[in-house]
């Protein structure tokens, strides 16, 4: 439906984690839930231009905050504000999904107090979208079985991606240069010529293999090359970060390679330093300072 996800699932979220913070009974948690979500929104328009996809995870936590002050403050919410089924949140921010059923109201509460989805986080390793892990690496698998071929990028006629439903939708609209850089990070074709090193003619195409529900995140890549040497495809059904985990050495490598050159060492260490002991942290804006520095030139 264009919904941007983390504007919307993740009022809710911040208004219990704010409540929780404050000690509220169960009563008053209610409360804040739903003076938060009932300004739940976002577009996912966001991704083809402008700042503001920046931004919308931040109203989140700004209103999930909100909510709970209000909450606190004696303000009442909305009641049952899940499972209503006119305008409850599950009814509305499930519309478009195509699943049968489109929600289930089991989900919120399963596991309750035992089972933490914080172990279950995401890590994203690319600095784009999600959406085009499976690509990414489908490339970096092809160049690194066919690295003569694919060196010479002018020997390359086309490449075409195939990727599932949504994300087709998500990302593989038509890139029209000049993309703006939040245009850049999440088009699939941007992000594959990136790969490829922007020479070649792109087309993201529908494959339903990748429409199951564990696997829609993969991607297949298609290179034909002008002679007559055969078509190179690589296939990544399950991309790291998204559909299989990331290790802890892992994401502290690719902080390390995303941050080389941008920062100098001593920042670059002591924001790793600070990261890797945030437990032990008296005052976090040790960690802000370093973080809201300027970017510059290692030398």
């Amino acid at each position: 439906m264009g919904w941007h996800c983390g504007t919307i699932f993740g009022h809710p979220v911040a208004a219990a984690a704010a409540s929780k913070l404050f000690d509220a009974p169960a009563a008053q948690i209610e409360d804040a839930l739903w003076i938060a979500s009932t300004q739940a929104c976002g577009l996912m328009s966001a991704q083809y231009e402008g700042m503001v996809k920046r931004m919308q995870h931040g109203f989140s936590a700004r209103n999930g905050l909100f909510g709970a002050l209000l909450a606190k403050g004696g303000y009442s919410g909305i009641k049952k504000g899940f499972e209503r089924p006119y305008g409850g949140f599950l009814s509305m921010f499930s519309k478009g999904n195509s699943r049968v059923p489109a929600y289930r109201e089991d989900e919120v509460t399963k596991d309750l107090g035992r089972g933490w989805v914080i172990e279950e986080i995401q890590v994203e390793v690319y600095a784009c979208i999600g959406c085009a892990f499976g690509t990414i690496e489908c490339i970096k698998g092809m160049q690194e079985l066919h690295p003569e071929e694919l060196t010479n990028l002018n020997a390359v006629k086309s490449v075409k991606l195939g990727v599932s439903t949504s994300v087709l939708g998500h990302c593989g609209w038509k890139a029209i240069r000049p993309l703006t850089s939040t245009g850049a990070q999440m088009n699939s074709s941007f992000i594959a010529a990136l790969q490829f090193l922007d020479r070649q003619r792109r087309k993201c195409t529908h494959d339903d293999r990748f429409d199951q529900l564990s696997h829609e995140f993969g991607s297949v890549v298609t290179a034909e090359f002008h002679d007559s040497r055969p078509e190179s495809e690589r296939m990544v059904e399950r991309p790291i970060g998204l559909e299989r985990p990331v290790t802890n050495e892992e994401i502290v490598e690719n902080y390390r390679r995303l941050t080389t050159g941008r920062l100098s060492t001593e920042r670059q260490e002591a924001i790793e330093e600070i990261v890797l002991n945030f437990n032990k942290l008296d005052d976090i804006r040790s960690l802000t300072d370093l973080l809201a520095g300027p970017l510059v030139i290692d030398a």
